[in-house]
Formats: C-alpha cells, structure tokens, sequence
C-alpha cells in the first residue's frame, strides 16, 4: 500500500471516530439536559408544597381556603404539565414514574380531590385536560406513546 493511500485510510478512520465521538457527546449533553429541565420541576414542585399549609398536605380534612385553593391550583397546574410533558416525550420513563406515584399519592387526599373538582368546574373543560384525561383513564402508567398520530 503506498503511503497515500496508507494516509487516507487512517484519515478516514479518525474521521468515523470522530463522528461517533461527537454523537456520544450529543447525547451525553441531552440527557444531562433532560436531567437538569426535570430537576428543575421537581425544585418548583418542592417550593409549591412548602407553602402549603401542612394541614392540607396531612390530609386534615376541612373546607379550603381561597389561600389554599389559590396554592392548589398552582399545584395542578404543574401537575398537568408534567402530564403534557411526559405525553409528549419530554421527561424519561424513570422521572415520570416517580411524578406519576406523586401525583396518585397527593390526589388520595381529600382536599386535593375537593380542590380539583373546584377547580376544574371554575377553570371549565380545556383547561386542565391532560390531568383531566389522566384520572379518567385512571391515572394510566404512562402517557406517553411514541407511536401516537396526531
């Protein structure tokens, strides 16, 4: 083999292993991404519940205040984001699991069932239809199908 040819084929080589190296540090860099958008949600999921009065997180049944319905909606707000997000791929399996367990556990409190009933019937139908369509599937395993038609 001449030494040109010898020289292309190692150029050739470094080129395909540069190319796999820059796909590896892609998805390297995306997960790391995913991982820091779904550690943010879980920080803004944290914030939220701080300022819930612990009587409503210990499921101490009594009538919600405008406060406390106010700090709810919040609440199913960002909950039906983590809805849409996982519907359309955003978050990973592993993060939805947890937040799906999350949101059946908090939903098993009454007041958080008192108050989602409030205020899906204040906000009206569309408003909140992941979630919506969440629990009338019984909260399913996971929403998102990546062989969905749209």
């Amino acid at each position: 083999m001449e030494l040109s040819a010898f020289v292309r084929t190692i150029a050739s080589v470094l080129t395909g292993l540069g190319a796999v190296l820059i796909v590896h540090r892609i998805k390297q860099n995306s997960r790391q991404f995913r991982r820091d958008f779904e550690d943010e949600l879980t920080r803004e999921y944290r914030e939220l519940t701080k300022e819930m009065p612990v009587e409503m997180l210990l499921d101490e049944s009594k009538p919600l205040t405008e406060s406390e319905l106010n700090l709810l909606y919040n609440y199913v707000d960002l909950t039906n984001e983590q809805v849409w997000l996982r519907r359309e791929g955003r978050v990973s399996r592993e993060t939805w699991l947890n937040w799906r367990d999350g949101i059946r556990s908090n939903f098993r409190r009454e007041n958080f069932r008192r108050g989602w009933a409030v205020i899906y019937w204040r906000t009206g139908e569309g408003t909140f239809e992941d979630l919506a369509t969440f629990f009338e599937r019984d909260s399913p395993g996971d929403p998102y199908d990546p062989y969905q038609t749209a």
